[in-house]
């Protein structure tokens, strides 16, 4: 059985990766883990987890990276979910 804050807590630390990998230049391997994050986040109702998905799709649009039109799209669905 899934538990709910588990799988929250997994969104929240690939939103950390994310942010992370971003930082130490690896705008690839920082795609990959916020589309897996927004993946994984569709469909939660949580405050907190759309304000870390709306920070991971602004760091990534501003790093201009190949991938992030894809990524921040998946955010977009992920966050049209309404609370």
């Amino acid at each position: 059985m899934d538990n709910p804050a588990h799988d929250r807590g997994r969104v929240h630390r690939l939103a950390m990766l994310s942010t992370i990998e971003l930082r130490q230049g690896n705008a690839d391997r920082a795609v990959v883990t916020a589309v897996q994050m927004a993946e994984q986040a569709r469909g939660m109702e949580s405050q907190r987890l759309r304000d870390r998905l709306r920070a991971v799709r602004e760091h990534l649009v501003r790093s201009g990276c190949a991938g992030t039109a894809e990524a921040a799209e998946l955010i977009d669905g992920a966050l049209r979910v309404p609370l």
